[in-house]
């Protein structure tokens, strides 16, 4: 059976979202660091920095309409493209799972808050549904809430691909409107928090406007007649979002911002452009964001529990901001290391295997396609 998607469309990969991505891991690090025992001034500073994983998800939406698009037209097509996503997601997100579940039963057991262990959530956990309303708190790994959020919209791209198809980019941004003022709404009468706080409780419905817009960018991208011979636009938008988030101004309007230095990133580039964002490093460093992201809270438990701990409030210092600062530091040298050794050949293996549940998708579209031949 068909999966209707839009037409195809020129490939080309946009390294320039690669470097604001790893900015942005960086900003959601800090936002958490900051919240455990940090200075004032830190908490201050990164207080609205989880809209970066709202930034994250339009990034996400962006570059996963315009990898595939036209590339998901059967069955077939939607299980390998799973199993790619998959092998993407899935390795970081069952190791450091499983090491938190190796540390609640280690020396470091008293150094970890106990409600993260909790062992009716390990199933919804490794299941990546415990985004999905299927847990009564944060749980494990606890960023990792986000990735079950994205792997929804996975399985929910050829709709995606449907609604663009049809009605094009203005109906995607439409569609997200009218999901925002639902989650608004929901929130108003006390059902739901502010949608953009959405984590364990139901968390995926906060995926689904960002990703819809960022599909919807992706569309229109090599139509905008708006030319750009340099990243300023970019970085003027990134950094009046992260001035926005130190105002406290409204969520929305922060994310306007991500978002346009999103699409302003992507015209630059799109029109020959170079700059910081375009430099091997800054790219390399893009390719690391996820495990910044993935391993962080584990590297607190090490950086912020046992050397703070042990070392600086022995000293009578407080958790410093510079402390904060060393931390990310760190959490880039250890990812780096996570990166090369561990997410890299998993997702290799997994690509490569022939995991019985994507090979029965390609079994049933090729006895449908005999069926449909005969």
């Amino acid at each position: 059976m068909p999966i209707p998607v839009a037409s195809s469309q020129q490939r080309r990969r946009y390294v320039s979202l690669d470097g604001l991505r790893f900015i942005a891991a960086m900003g959601v690090v800090a936002h958490h660091y900051a919240g455990l025992g940090g200075a004032p001034i830190a908490e201050t500073l990164f207080a609205k920095n989880y809209l970066f994983v709202d930034f994250f998800f339009a990034i996400s939406g962006f570059v996963i309409f315009h990898n595939y698009v036209g590339r998901v037209s059967t069955w077939s097509a939607y299980g390998d493209f799973l199993k790619n996503r998959l092998a993407r997601i899935y390795p970081l997100h069952l190791f450091t799972c499983l090491v938190y579940v190796a540390l609640a039963f280690t020396l470091w057991r008293d150094r970890i808050d106990r409600s993260f262990v909790d062992s009716s959530a390990l199933l919804p956990n490794l299941l990546l549904v415990h985004a999905w309303g299927t847990t009564q708190a944060t749980s494990f790994n606890y960023p990792s809430w986000s990735i079950s959020a994205e792997w929804l919209a996975y399985l929910s791209f050829p709709a995606v691909g449907w609604l663009i198809a049809r009605g094009g980019a203005r109906a995607a941004v439409l569609v997200a409107i009218l999901l925002i003022d639902g989650l608004d709404l929901a929130s108003a009468g006390g059902i739901i928090e502010p949608w953009t706080t959405l984590t364990y409780h139901f968390g995926a419905l906060r995926a689904a406007p960002t990703f819809l817009l960022g599909a919807a960018l992706a569309q229109g991208i090599e139509r905008i007649p708006l030319k750009l011979t340099g990243f300023g636009w970019a970085w003027a938008c990134f950094a009046g979002a992260i001035l926005a988030m130190m105002a406290g101004v409204h969520d929305q309007l922060i994310l306007l911002l991500l978002l346009a230095s999103v699409a302003a990133a992507a015209i630059a580039e799109r029109d020959g452009a170079t700059g910081l964002l375009t430099r091997p490093f800054m790219v390399a460093l893009g390719d690391l964001s996820y495990a910044i992201y993935m391993i962080h809270p584990l590297m607190a438990v090490a950086l912020i529990n046992l050397v703070a701990g042990k070392i600086l409030h022995l000293a009578g210092a407080p958790l410093t901001l510079w402390c904060i600062f060393c931390a990310l530091a760190a959490n880039v040298g250890v990812a780096a290391a996570v990166h090369k050794w561990i997410e890299v050949p998993s997702r290799n293996y997994l690509r490569r295997a022939q995991l019985p549940i994507f090979a029965s998708v390609k079994t049933l579209t090729r006895i449908n396609q005999k069926k449909t031949a005969a």
